[in-house]
């Protein structure tokens, strides 16, 4: 008969050389091995992490629902407009800039200067110009960002390998290609909407909170890759 080897773990049933007297899994300590196997088989139970799918899951849904949130914020004096990463990416966000909406923005910026010229007791001098009936604008061309897909998508990517326990090499390789073409969306934007060429020095832009957690949706659970600690068998 062949001498016993292992024992089994009465906490998680998982196999334990009789050298040890704690779990590597569970890390239950034994004073003596209750329950003994005559075969050899090394422990290959996972050790349970849940604090690495309490980071993960949650952020990485959370950069799904904030790419259709406020993204980015043009603004003109007191007049602004949103734009999420839905509209950005799709280019539905030129509904905004249509002829309708253009003119809400005019009379909204002609108001809010008619209020400052009235408070430091300026009198507008210029004359209102009647809407041209002649030079009617043309409708804007479909300029769209497709590739804000990505981002999203490895939000979803994130989210699924988080319930399998996020596994490190994956998971940091999703996280920074997508975090590598956010980072260009977001430093090529900037540049064009403070750009005076484009802008004439009027505008405004400003990263809202959608983006800033479609960030934290995509370094978050790659962050929790890292500090897991790495299993053994």
């Amino acid at each position: 008969m062949q001498a016993p080897t292992h024992w089994v773990c009465p906490s998680c049933r998982a196999w334990v050389p009789l050298a040890l007297n704690q779990c590597p899994g569970c890390k239950h300590v034994h004073a003596a091995a209750p329950v003994v196997s005559h075969a050899v088989y090394p422990s290959t139970q996972p050790v349970a992490r849940p604090w690495v799918q309490a980071v993960s899951i949650p952020t990485a849904l959370l950069g799904i629902v904030a790419f259709f949130l406020p993204w980015s914020q043009i603004s003109c004096g007191p007049v602004t407009l949103s734009f999420s990463g839905y509209e950005l990416a799709t280019g539905s966000y030129e509904e905004k800039l249509g002829h309708e909406h253009y003119d809400r923005f005019e009379r909204r910026l002609d108001s809010a200067l008619d209020q400052e010229l009235k408070r430091h007791g300026v009198r507008k001098t210029w004359p209102k110009q009647a809407p041209s009936q002649e030079s009617e604008r043309e409708p804007q061309t479909g300029w769209r960002l497709p590739l804000l897909w990505i981002v999203p998508g490895a939000c979803a990517v994130l989210l699924l390998l988080g319930v399998f326990g996020l596994p490190r090499i994956p998971a940091l390789l999703v996280s920074l290609v997508a975090s590598a073409y956010l980072a260009y969306f977001g430093v090529t934007t900037e540049q064009q909407a403070t750009d005076p060429q484009y802008t004439g020095g009027f505008l405004t832009q400003t990263w809202m909170w959608g983006f800033w957690s479609c960030w934290l949706g995509l370094v978050a659970p790659a962050v929790a890759a890292l500090l897991k600690p790495r299993s053994h068998s």
